[in-house]
C-alpha cells in the first residue's frame, strides 16, 4: 500500500451495516463507512469513523491504499446544503452510486474496494479462528473451575464430600484436586453439548437451503 493524498469533490458517503462478530449482544451490527470522489473509483474507507463531510463537499486528505483516518481529512470547501439532504443520506446506511459534477487532482489507482473487504474477511476470519481455537476454551474452563469450587465447597458444608483421615496439612491440596477433578468433568460436557448444538444449527441452516444432511450424534459422557 502506498500513501497518497487526494483533493476532490465527495461523490457519495456510504454506510455499510455488516454483523459484529465480537459482541456480546445478539444480532449486533457495525456500520462501516467509505466513501468516492468524483473521477476516481477507488472506495475510500474509514472503518467505524463516520464522516463529517457530505457529499459535494470538496475535502483533501492523506490515504493509505484505500484506508483513511478522518483527522487527516480536510474540509476544503462545503457544499451548499439544501434541507440538509446531504446530512440525511450520511446518516442513514445506503448503497447509493448518485454522483456530481467535480474535478479530482488524484492521478493514480490504488486497492480496489473488492480488494478491501476481501483482506478484511481475511482478518476477521483469523480473529475468528483464534477466538474459537483459544478464548472460548479458556473461559469455558474459568467458567467450569468456578463452577466445580461452588459445587465442592456445598458438598463439604452438606457433608457429601469429606477428606477422611487426612491430615490438614494436605487437605488444601485434597480440595485443590476435588475442583480440578470436577472442573475438567464441567470442561467436557459443555464441550460436547457445544459441538453437538452446532451440529444441529449446521445441519438447520443446510436444510434451510435446501441441502440435506445427516444429524452428527455426539456420544454423550457413559458417567
Amino acid at each position: 500500500m502506498s500513501i497518497e493524498m487526494y483533493t476532490g469533490e465527495v461523490a457519495v458517503v456510504n454506510g455499510n451495516e455488516i454483523a459484529d462478530k465480537f459482541s456480546d449482544v445478539a444480532d449486533a451490527v457495525v456500520t462501516l463507512w467509505s466513501f468516492k470522489i468524483e473521477d476516481n473509483d477507488t472506495w475510500f474507507q474509514s472503518g467505524r469513523g463516520k464522516p463529517r463531510f457530505n457529499q459535494g463537499d470538496t475535502i483533501k486528505f492523506v490515504a493509505d491504499g484505500s484506508k483513511v483516518e478522518l483527522k487527516n481529512v480536510e474540509v476544503l470547501q462545503s457544499a451548499p446544503q439544501q434541507e440538509s439532504a446531504g446530512a440525511v443520506e450520511q446518516s442513514t446506511p445506503t448503497q447509493t452510486s448518485a454522483s456530481k459534477g467535480g474535478t479530482s487532482l488524484a492521478n493514480t489507482s490504488p486497492a480496489t474496494r473488492d480488494n478491501y473487504w476481501k483482506a478484511k474477511e481475511e482478518r476477521d476470519l483469523e480473529k475468528d479462528a483464534r477466538y474459537q481455537a483459544v478464548d472460548i476454551p479458556r473461559m469455558t474452563m474459568s467458567s467450569a473451575i468456578s463452577s466445580a469450587a461452588y459445587v465442592v465447597d456445598a458438598a463439604i458444608k452438606n457433608e457429601a464430600l469429606g477428606f477422611g483421615t487426612t491430615a490438614k496439612s494436605k487437605r488444601l491440596d485434597m480440595l485443590g484436586d476435588f475442583v480440578i477433578e470436577l472442573a475438567e468433568k464441567f470442561y467436557d460436557r459443555i464441550v460436547t453439548a457445544e459441538v453437538y448444538n452446532r451440529s444441529r444449527e449446521e445441519d438447520a441452516a443446510l436444510d434451510e437451503v435446501g441441502v440435506t444432511t445427516s444429524s452428527k450424534v455426539v456420544a454423550e459422557d457413559g458417567e
